[in-house]
This record gives C-alpha cells, sequence and structure tokens, in this order.
C-alpha cells in the first residue's frame, strides 16, 4: 500500500476536503462551523495532516498543540474518506499527532466525539472519557 503522510499547507486543498466529508460526522460539520473559517484558523494556528493515498488526500487530522502555558492540546477533527475506511489511515495520523503533540511539550490531549467507532480508536491509545453530554463523549490523553 503506497501512502504518504504530509503536513497540508493549502487552504483551497482543506476546504475541498472539509466539504468533501462534511456529512461523514454525527453532525455535518457545516452544521457547527463555517467551513472556510474553519480551515483557515486550523492551518494558521494549528496543525493539519493528511495521508495521501492514490494521488488523493484519504484521511487527515487537524489539532491545536500551541498552548504551552497549559501544555493542552486540542484535537477539533479526524476523519477518513468512506473509499478509504479500514485501511489503518486513522490509526497513523493520531500516532503522528501524538508525537508533533510530545515534541511540542504538550501533557494532555482533549478531543470530543459522537461516533462510536471513533470513540472505541482514541480509547484504544489510551484516551480515558471524562465527560459525557447527551450523545456526545469527552475524552482526554495523558501523554
Amino acid at each position: 500500500m503506497e501512502y504518504a503522510i504530509t503536513r497540508l499547507s493549502v487552504l483551497p486543498d482543506f476546504i475541498d476536503y472539509l466539504h468533501d466529508v462534511d456529512n461523514d460526522f454525527g453532525i455535518p460539520l457545516s452544521r457547527k462551523v463555517m467551513i472556510p473559517s474553519f480551515a483557515e484558523k486550523l492551518l494558521t494556528f494549528g496543525n493539519v495532516f493528511v495521508v495521501i493515498y492514490n494521488s488523493q488526500i484519504a484521511a487527515c487530522i487537524g489539532f491545536y498543540c500551541n498552548d504551552f502555558v497549559g501544555g493542552v492540546a486540542h484535537l477539533p477533527i479526524l476523519s477518513t474518506k468512506e473509499w478509504a475506511r479500514g485501511k489503518g489511515f486513522a490509526r497513523l495520523l493520531i500516532k503522528r499527532m501524538i508525537e508533533e503533540c510530545r515534541s511540542n511539550n504538550m501533557s494532555i490531549i482533549l478531543c470530543d466525539s459522537v461516533n462510536p467507532h471513533a470513540i472505541a480508536l482514541y480509547k484504544s491509545f489510551g484516551f480515558i472519557e471524562y465527560k459525557k453530554n447527551g450523545e456526545k463523549t469527552f475524552l482526554k490523553l495523558e501523554i
């Protein structure tokens, strides 16, 4: 399987990807954020890594690890396009995020999800549930 993990820095590519996966979330992304603004903020202040597979963006992780005082990182988005699921790309991206957070001296990574598969994936990396609000589960990983 030929793939590459790379840092994404091109805003139009990221916006296109987010529009493509908009309805893959329990609550569509476009109902929670303005996609262009969200993409620009994440590329400017955060980190976005993608898996390129068959010359296309197959999966993406976007996170912030810039709280150098508190050491708290935030993971607002992890997704894999439907045609690329089951290949382990989300696992690779989570590992890459953890490495990046460690290298930036973060001590905790926070995320939330309504997707049972995503929650199970996070827990497989050692994330623990610390709060529940309706269907949304809040998780943290101490690194």
